[in-house]
Parts: C-alpha cells; sequence; structure tokens
C-alpha cells in the first residue's frame, strides 16, 4: 500500500527526468565561454598596455640622446671650433654610432646613453638674422637620436629635433659664453 502510494500520479505535475541537469549544464558551459573571451580580451589589453609602456619608455630614450647632446656639447667658448664642434663646412655631419658612415668627432655622450645612436647636421644658415644683436651668430643644426632595442622587447624611437645656436663672438676684451635656444 505504502508502495503504490508513492507511484500514485499527482495530477498537473509531470515527473522530472533530468531537464534541471541539463540546463544547468548549458548555463555553466556558457558562463565558461564568457569567461574565457574575457580572458582573452584582458591579455590583450595588457599586451597592448604593455608596448605602449616601451613606446613611451623608448621615446624618453630618444629624446634623453638628444638632451645629452645638446648639455654637453653646447656649452662652445671657442669661435673657432665651428659652433656646435662640427668641423667643416655647412652640411657636414657628424655621428655617435650611426649606421651610416660617418666621424665621430666631436660628439660626446654619457655612458649611460650608450644604447642611442645620435647623428647632428648642420643645416643652412638662417637667411635673415635671428639675434637680438648684432655682436651674436646663429647656427641651426638638426639632431636626430634613434633608440632601436625592439628585439628584446625595449621598444624603437626615432626623433629629430632642430636646435638653433647663439654664439657671441669674442672680443679680446672679455670671452662671452654662448646662449642656446631649443626648437622642436
Amino acid at each position: 500500500m505504502i508502495h503504490a502510494t508513492l507511484q500514485r500520479k499527482r495530477p498537473g505535475i509531470t515527473p522530472q527526468r533530468g531537464a534541471a541537469l541539463l540546463m544547468s549544464l548549458v548555463i555553466l558551459v556558457a558562463l565558461t565561454l564568457i569567461t574565457l573571451a574575457s580572458l582573452g580580451t584582458s591579455i590583450m589589453q595588457l599586451r597592448m598596455s604593455s608596448n605602449e609602456e616601451m613606446r613611451a619608455s623608448a621615446q624618453q630614450a630618444a629624446q634623453s640622446g638628444i638632451d645629452a647632446v645638446i648639455v654637453t656639447n653646447a656649452a662652445i667658448t671657442d669661435s673657432s671650433a665651428k659652433f656646435f664642434k662640427i668641423t667643416g663646412s655647412i652640411g657636414d655631419t657628424n655621428c655617435y654610432n650611426w649606421p651610416t658612415s660617418c666621424t665621430t668627432a666631436g660628439v660626446t655622450l654619457p655612458t649611460s646613453l650608450s644604447e642611442n645612436r645620435i647623428r647632428i647636421t648642420r643645416l643652412s644658415n638662417p637667411g635673415y638674422d635671428r639675434s637680438s644683436s648684432k655682436c651674436e651668430k646663429m647656427a641651426q643644426y638638426q639632431i636626430e637620436s634613434d633608440y632601436d632595442k625592439a628585439s628584446v622587447g625595449r621598444g624603437k624611437a626615432e626623433l629629430a629635433q632642430g636646435f638653433n645656436l647663439c654664439v657671441a663672438f669674442v672680443t679680446e676684451d672679455r670671452p662671452a659664453p654662448p646662449k642656446t635656444t631649443d626648437h622642436n
């Protein structure tokens, strides 16, 4: 009698045959796929932020090479030094470890910037007097800095910056130090 009571059907309710288990498995598979998709997106964002960081770091390293050239080579008091220690006439180039064949004479870099390649090219003189005094002359240069460590995952950057150097004529009474001006 007890057994017959347990097997008796209730009106309006059908017995379940594992439908809840099947639905929960479908939901778990859907959640797993969503999680894997978001994981792939997160990894891609991490790579992109790492690339941006390396790009910014490489650009700063290239800029530091330009700044080092200006700081260490611009303080010239000898008027016969051809303004920026570039010997020869307009259009001559001095280099520090540049891929093309140039001379390294006259370009000094700190040892911390040994990964930079620097090229300094003297441009033509300005067509008009850009100085505030008739006792000064202006020399124009283009400084190119190349930092390439992409092969080891540290980025690559190439920068070029114009540089005007205002040089006072040296008089017999007292030598005047040069003034420097940066232009981007």
